[in-house]
């Protein structure tokens, strides 16, 4: 209708001249319908006049029209703008006759929006990204551009997303860099570029993503997925091997502070250069710790008087109280600090353990953290439980069943076992009541989505030895090496584990395996070990086998056996003692050979004198005793023949001395037989250091083996060296000093003597204790009541004393380190690197003084307490 009206319009202002026949023509037939008609008639005036503007609008009009069977946007576009296009071209008088048409720019601009606006519906309606591209390069003036822009962009982002690869959105982002959905095109295209090329999740893709795009936000993704698979054995040469390649990864920090607790494993093979950090912590983990109070708040020192932690914690664990604190974490009321001042974790704990490999694993009450030292915890939530696997993985329980982690915190197994443990470099998976065994490479390899092996399913599987591992499955039984490989294939049998291989026992037979070929070939009826012997008891043979020497020393023996490491042989009516598969003593029918004691091991044995029948081994005239019983010593490594002589028991004691005894006397002998004391001493007893207690008619005596001096026996009680060449003896009801030349060295006086130094030593009289100098015969510290040795060893005692009801430190070496002014005194330290608090109750102020001392006597720090503050840091449990 609008174009009906348009046209009456038109009509009415056009006017009877000749020129606008063709055109009033061409509207006349429009009104009338007769489109093709009109199409001639605007032909005729378009030949007539090529610039005919209204013509060309006309033209325009003729395509755009709603009844037009031709309607053409496009073509009513084309006239549309090439009137516009001629219009400027006519001279101001044509202009001013169009003007009663009407037509003039304005009514041109106005059409040609109507067509844009159009053309530009039509594009909604298809809805493509090609009607909307046709329709900007088509109708490059409409002010619906941006509109169509949008849409355009729109739709060939969702068509993008239908396809969904990084090469759909990677064109989007060519085609329509500036679009709003660029952004997001770019994180799906990076996400979509990322996954595909890492789809199969195998290193060498992570390391070539890694490689190939410097740019990519998912270039951590790839870097952490690297760090992950190639760390996944928990082996330190892994984390070794990520630093050398890849030195500016994001995770080289991680692996600097897991690869320093494995270096700290007690089995680790390790060595990295610190950074400065690691040296720091490092520096803080050496030494031990000790707590100081201070306005209510407890910190740390160290044991120079540092403090190494700030004044902080509201509360410390009891054992804390007492120092020596070596552990390189702390555990306060507020959390878990490491020793460097870092919060490992904050929050209450119910118990803190370390888990090992440098994790720890904190107790929260109602689940179980587990978390590395340097701050980083595992995946997932709290645990049920958690457990290091060797130095390699960590297992985790959740609802009843185990899985495990690595070091690195990739989940590589869910959980999904009734347990797991690790023997050696197994890895043993129980489910179902049967046990997989499983490499610690297999494992990691699941960090690459390979598959878990699952050939290997036994009842049962226990180390039999290091590198071996038995077997069950029912009552088959066989042998697997570390490689997994069947050392003994499953059968009925029994395997034992023997020295230098197995032992298989089947049919009530015994056949060796890891021996000789001739061993490993042949059953036998009997087989016993011992030391480095073999018994093998044939079905016609009885063999004595060697095992160092790997061959048989004897056999078509008549008995075997063996006692402290020797083999005896009876063949042909003779004995035979094998020290050695070539070294032997023979003796006649019958002997019997007797060992020796000995406070070390037995080395010697003796036999009836007539007992030693090969000529080699006699000696009729070294050492001979007439006596009846005599007998013969033997060294049982040597096989050398040593002495004759006639006792009743023998006992070798050291210092190449033999301790006898005769009619239930004593006396002593050197190696050689001869008589160092004669059997005349009711008890002979060794002290140590080569000195022997004597007793004789009930009187103590004293040798010295190595000098040969002897304090005959006529003293109460037992002589003890106390100071350098002093003894202390006991006569007439006291204890006194003596030399070795029996002469006192002042007073018996005392009621008990200690040792102290070579010059002096710790005496007690009147009920208390006193250090005496030997030297210049005088005491020289008294008053002592009771004293408690902080360190006592030969280097050098130190003791903390109750001297005049105040306590201070003394040395042997070094004298006064502490003077006894104190109300007690309590070692924080070690033993080795003894701290001491010392304080000082002023009972007239209510309060306490306390003031802490190095191993040399050092101030390194004081303190005043009111009591209730006193009692918090004081420590009780080394009294």
């Amino acid at each position: 209708m609008r174009i009906l009206l348009l046209v009456s319009l038109l009509t009415a202002s056009i006017g009877a001249a000749a020129q606008l026949s063709a055109e009033r023509q061409a509207v006349n037939r429009m009104q009338k319908g007769k489109w093709k008609g009109a199409e001639e008639s605007l032909r005729k005036a378009l030949r007539k006049d090529t610039l005919n503007p209204e013509a060309k609008l006309l033209f325009s009009r003729f395509y755009f029209s709603q009844d037009n069977p031709a309607r053409n946007i496009d073509s009513a576009y084309r006239y549309a703008i090439r009137a516009i296009v001629a219009f400027p071209a006519t001279t101001p008088k044509e202009k001013d006759r169009l003007k009663r048409f009407p037509l003039d720019s304005a009514i041109l601009i106005g059409h040609r929006k109507k067509i844009d606006s159009a053309a530009f519906e039509l594009a909604k309606r298809t809805n493509t990204e090609k009607s909307y591209q046709d329709y900007l390069s088509r109708f490059i003036y409409a002010n619906e551009l941006p509109a169509a822009i949008e849409l355009r962009n729109e739709v060939a982002f969702v068509d993008a997303l239908k396809v969904n690869t990084y090469k759909s959105f990677l064109d989007y982002l060519n085609k329509y860099p500036s679009s709003t959905r660029a952004a997001e095109s770019r994180y799906r295209y990076e996400k979509l570029l990322y996954e595909e090329k890492t789809r199969d999740g195998k290193l060498r893709s992570f390391e070539a993503f890694y490689k190939e795009y410097p740019e990519s936000p998912y270039r951590k993704e790839a870097d952490k997925n690297i760090f992950e698979i190639t760390t996944a054995s928990g082996r330190p040469a892994s984390f070794v091997k990520f630093i050398s390649n890849y030195p500016t990864s994001a995770f080289r920090s991680r692996v600097q502070v897991i690869l320093y607790h494995l270096s700290k494993e007690e089995d680790a093979n390790v060595t990295m250069v610190l950074t400065d950090s690691l040296k720091k912590v490092q520096r803080d983990e050496q030494g031990y710790w000790v707590p100081v109070l201070r306005n209510g708040k407890f910190g740390f020192m160290d044991q120079h008087g540092n403090e190494t932690v700030s004044l902080q914690f509201e509360n410390l664990l009891p054992e804390y109280l007492c120092g020596n604190i070596r552990e390189d974490y702390l555990v306060g009321g507020e959390g878990v600090m490491s020793r460097s001042g870092e919060w490992i974790f904050k929050g209450q704990v119910k118990e803190v353990r370390d888990a090992g490999s440098g994790f720890l694993k904190i107790d929260l009450g109602n689940c179980i953290n587990i978390l590395h030292k340097s701050g980083f915890a595992l995946p997932g939530p709290c645990y049920e439980d958690a457990k290091l696997i060797g130095h390699n993985f960590i297992a985790v329980k959740e609802q009843g069943r185990w899985g495990l982690i690595s070091l690195a915190c990739r989940i590589l197994l869910a959980p999904q076992y009734e347990d797991i443990a690790a023997v050696d470099g197994l890895i043993i998976l129980s489910k179902n009541s049967k046990k997989t065994i499983v490499t610690v490479d297999q494992i990691a390899a699941l960090a690459e989505k390979f598959p878990l092996p699952m050939a290997l399913v036994f009842d049962d599987v226990q180390r039999i030895a290091s590198g071996n591992y038995l077997v069950r499955n029912g009552s088959l039984e066989g042998l697997l090496n570390e490689a997994l490989e069947f050392i003994v294939p499953l059968d009925r049998q029994g395997i034992t584990k023997v020295p230098f291989g197995f032992m298989l026992e089947k049919n009530r037979k015994y056949r060796l395996v890891g021996f000789s070929d001739k061993l490993s070939r042949t059953d036998y009826d009997q087989v016993q070990f011992y030391g480095n012997w073999i018994k093998l008891l044939g079905q016609n043979d009885l063999q004595l086998y060697d095992l160092k020497k790997k061959k048989v020393v004897n056999d078509l023996l008549d008995s075997l056996w063996f006692e402290n490491k020797l083999a005896f042989a009876w063949k042909s009516d003779s004995l035979r003692v094998y020290l050695s598969s070539a070294s032997f003593l023979d003796f006649i029918y019958g002997t019997k050979v007797n060992f020796i004691k000995s406070v070390d091991s037995t080395e010697y044995f003796f036999v009836p004198d007539k007992s030693n029948k090969s000529e080699k081994n006699r000696n009729s005239g070294k050492n001979k005793n007439p006596g009846k019983d005599n007998k013969t010593v033997f060294n049982a490594k040597s096989g050398a023949r040593l002495f004759t002589y006639d006792f009743d028991e023998i006992e070798y004691i050291g210092n190449a001395s033999f301790l006898v005894g005769k009619a239930n006397k004593k006396g002593l002998l050197a190696a050689n037989g001869k008589v160092i004391l004669e059997t005349e001493y009711t008890a002979i007893v060794p002290l140590g250091t080569g000195i022997l207690s004597l007793l004789k008619d009930k009187k103590f005596g004293l040798y010295q083996i190595k000098t040969k001096k002897l304090l005959k026996p006529e003293y109460d009680r037992n002589l003890n060296p106390v100071s350098g060449r002093w003894l202390a003896a006991f006569k007439e009801g006291a204890y006194g000093l003596i030399g070795w030349d029996a002469k006192p060295q002042g007073k018996f006086e005392f009621e008990e003597i200690r040792p102290w130094n070579d010059s002096s030593v710790m005496v007690k009289k009147d009920f208390q204790w006193m250090i005496y100098s030997i030297r210049s015969d005088k005491v020289v510290r008294n008053k002592i009541m009771d004293y408690a040795f902080v360190s006592d060893t030969p280097v050098e005692k130190v003791a903390i004393v109750h001297q005049d009801l105040r306590y201070g430190v003394i040395s042997n070496r070094r004298g006064e380190i502490i003077p006894a002014n104190f109300s007690d005194v309590v070692n924080v330290g070690s033993d080795e690197e003894p701290l001491y608090f010392a304080e000082k109750n002023v009972e007239e102020a209510g309060i306490y003084v306390v003031i802490y001392y190095d191993r040399n006597g050092k101030f390194l720090r004081k303190q005043v307490y009111e009591e209730s503050e006193y009692e918090r840091i004081y420590c009780t449990g080394n009294n």
